[in-house]
This record gives structure tokens, sequence and C-alpha cells, in this order.
């Protein structure tokens, strides 16, 4: 069985890889053409993360800067990659507070079964944190390691307010949080 932590730089992730670094083959970082990349692979650096790239097409819509499919196509990249296998668990962080049609329970069993059906193997999909809220991974993770995440998707040194990942973080109060440590 191969065990694959997918990494993005945030705060869910990088709170699965303090916890279970040691019971995973594979930390994988998804390229898909995000323009805060750069960000997030400062902080797995950051935190001195070892880990491959797998790169997919760029998911994004120029119109909207949605990425549709986004989840799908990362799972997908995921499965081909170990292509032959018989059995794999892809853990990833989706949370409570995540507002994504495709990182709920419901669609991550669709796609555990499409996946397994498609490839000739067992695919798992393991959500950890999916009954937890952003803040108390940030609590969790902040007890863990005094290196804080970085945040802003359009790359400003202080959080910018505007961009989807600081919304978020301000809305779970987590931003609060780390300046109090």
């Amino acid at each position: 069985m191969n065990r694959v932590l997918l990494l993005s730089g945030g705060v869910d992730s990088l709170y699965l890889y303090y916890k279970l670094c040691d019971k995973t083959d594979d930390c994988i970082y998804i390229d898909y053409g995000q323009k805060f990349k750069k960000q997030e692979l400062q902080v797995l650096k950051n935190h001195r993360i070892k880990y491959k790239i797998i790169k997919i097409d760029s998911l994004k819509d120029n119109k909207t800067e949605f990425f549709y499919g986004r989840n799908l196509k990362l799972l997908l990249a995921i499965a081909d990659r170990y292509k032959g296998t018989t059995h794999v668990q892809i853990i990833i962080g989706c949370n409570k507070d995540d507002e994504f049609s495709d990182n709920n329970e419901g669609f991550m069993c669709r796609a555990e079964s499409i996946i397994s059906d498609s490839y000739g193997m067992i695919f798992m999909i393991i959500t950890p944190l999916s009954n937890m809220r952003k803040k108390e991974i940030a609590t969790k993770l902040r007890n863990l390691t005094d290196r804080t995440p970085y945040w802003c998707h359009k790359g400003t040194k202080n959080p910018c307010g505007e961009c989807h990942g600081c919304k978020a973080m301000i809305k779970a109060g987590v931003f609060d949080l780390w300046k109090q440590k």
C-alpha cells in the first residue's frame, strides 16, 4: 500500500504533515498553474518538507479565476502516478470550513469509487480533518511549529484581505490567532 499526503503549504496540509509524515510514503505537491504556487512552495521550503511535484495542465478559467475540476484532476493525477499498484491511500486536508463542492465527503466518496473502478485498484481518500474547523486546525499547528504559514494568494507580505485565501483565514479567525504568538 502507498500512503500519499497531498500538500499545499496551507494550514490543513501542514498540520497533517506534522502529524503523519512518519506514516506516509510520499508527500506530493500538485502544480496546476495556481498563481500562488511560489508562496506555497516557499512555505514547504521554510518547513524543510521533502516532497515530489506532479504538474498538470492549468485548470484556471481566466474569466472567473475559478479552477474547474481541481480536486478531480488532482486525484486523477495521483492515481495515474500510482497505476499498476493495488492499493493507494490519499490523505487530503479538507476541513469543515471548506466551501468548495469538491471538498466534501460526498464528492470524495464518489471520486474514490470512480477512480478505484477506472484504475483497477483500491483508491482510498482519507480526510482526517473533515470534522474540524480551520481555527482548531491552526491552533493545533501553532502548538507544533513556530513557522507561520503564508496564505495570501496575491503574494503580499501581509494579508491582502481580498483573495480567497485571506478571506477564508479572516472568516475563520486564524490571522488573529497567529498574531497572538
